[in-house]
């Protein structure tokens, strides 16, 4: 998404563009720097029903188990996106109705994405693109890289509990708000 500030494109303009870029997506590598492809893609004015009917799941899996590099450069344009709308909106104080379309179009578009995403949480593609340090990197035969820590191992909680000190009470709660017994975290 980057310097370029996007322009709202008319919606025919905006669908077309749309629909060509799932297209482009699915079938030839998308780089992450090609500013002029995500400003066009993000800036897409796209109705929920529109955004779920072009992308389908067929769409996310070939994505997924075809183009990884791709679902990864998807996932970074989403995040860029919303880096850059609330970093305008931050500095005018408002959102402009071209932020506000990227924003909305941004969060269809995970909307629609995520669930895929965790279809198969020990899918190696999909755990090095969201936890592995870099993203996903193919080694040598293609595929996904080594294991990576779990959110949980890699946090160090047992079970995935936290735990968390209200400034209410000071009583330590789990993460889920759960008191512990004698401030101590509960064996699972």
């Amino acid at each position: 998404f980057g310097a370029r500030k996007p322009a709202l494109m008319g919606n025919s303009d905006s669908h077309a563009a749309f629909i060509d870029g799932v297209g482009r997506l699915s079938y030839e590598d998308v780089k992450e720097d090609e500013i002029q492809f995500w400003t066009e893609f993000f800036s897409a004015s796209m109705a929920v029903e529109d955004i779920f009917e072009i992308v389908s799941p067929d769409h996310i899996r070939q994505l997924r188990d075809k183009r990884p590099r791709n679902l990864q450069a998807l996932l970074r344009g989403i995040a860029k996106a919303m880096e850059d709308v609330c970093a305008a909106v931050d500095e005018t104080g408002h959102p402009t109705a071209v932020f506000v379309t990227v924003a909305n179009t941004t969060i269809r578009l995970l909307t629609r994405i995520a669930p895929f995403l965790m279809e198969d949480r020990e899918q190696g593609v999909v755990r090095d693109i969201l936890w592995r340090p870099g993203g996903y990197e193919p080694d040598a035969a293609g595929q996904a890289g080594a294991p990576v820590e779990t959110g949980e191992q890699a946090n160090g909680c047992p079970g995935g509990k936290a735990e968390v000190t209200t400034p209410e009470s000071e009583t330590p709660t789990e993460a889920n708000g759960s008191p512990q017994a004698n401030g101590s975290p509960q064996a699972d």
